[in-house]
């Protein structure tokens, strides 16, 4: 039931952060897709948790535990996405802040793989002519909201990494089974609704959308 109530609520956070994530005027960027990205491997994986592996379990459901094999395959792809997401935000946060001038070069939304062009020097060059030439400071807001975007990038990665521990190290120095089930499917699934609730903690515009419902649905 506690897996069932975890991956419920995952699913609609989730779920929420992924279908309107690049409608927000301020995720319409390469972190915009990246959060969006892991939000809708997280919401599969949730919803799975939740409308299939609960039910057959807790109703011992013998068609379902007989294909529980392909949903196992499907959980296993929502987690790669997870990981890769994870990974990606990561970096994109840690160019942000070490290499802010190449900031665009990588995580252009446009152009994915101008990294990999020949004219990257070139285009790096002209973006700092761009900033010696018109020198502007962020605005308080603009700084608010990135360092919102930072400590929600760390928290998020300090999650996933306790996660992480306390499935593939911690678990196994248990031999009693509910001690295991807490540590691995129960640590699994709060990690995945966790995530989705750090996004929408961070982000005034996610909490806006949840005192209006309406405007989800709008354009």
């Amino acid at each position: 039931l506690r897996v069932f109530q975890i991956s419920f609520v995952g699913s609609l956070a989730n779920w929420l952060v992924a279908t309107t994530t690049l409608r927000l005027p301020s995720m319409r960027n390469s972190f915009g897709r990246l959060l969006s990205s892991q939000a809708s491997g997280e919401a599969v994986l949730c919803s799975v948790f939740a409308f299939i592996y609960s039910p057959m379990v807790f109703f011992d459901i013998d068609a379902m535990k007989r294909n529980s094999w392909q949903f196992g395959i499907i959980q296993l792809m929502c987690y790669d996405i997870c990981i890769f997401s994870h990974l990606f935000i990561a970096l994109n946060r840690m160019c942000a802040i070490c290499l802010p001038l190449h900031y665009e070069l990588y995580f252009n939304p446009n152009k994915p793989y101008a990294y990999l062009l020949p004219n990257g020097g070139q285009n790096t060059s002209s973006r700092l002519l761009r900033v010696y030439k018109a020198p502007r400071l962020p605005s308080r807001r603009e700084k608010h909201t990135q360092v919102s975007v930072l400590l929600q990038a760390v928290l998020q990665g300090i999650v996933f990494a306790v996660e992480l521990y306390t499935y593939f190290h911690l678990a196994w120095q248990y031999e009693h089974r509910w001690a295991v089930f807490v540590l691995t499917t129960v640590a699994w699934n709060l990690v995945h609704c966790v995530d989705a609730l750090i996004i929408i903690g961070f982000n005034a515009e996610f909490r806006r959308l949840l005192k209006s419902p309406k405007r989800m649905f709008s354009k």
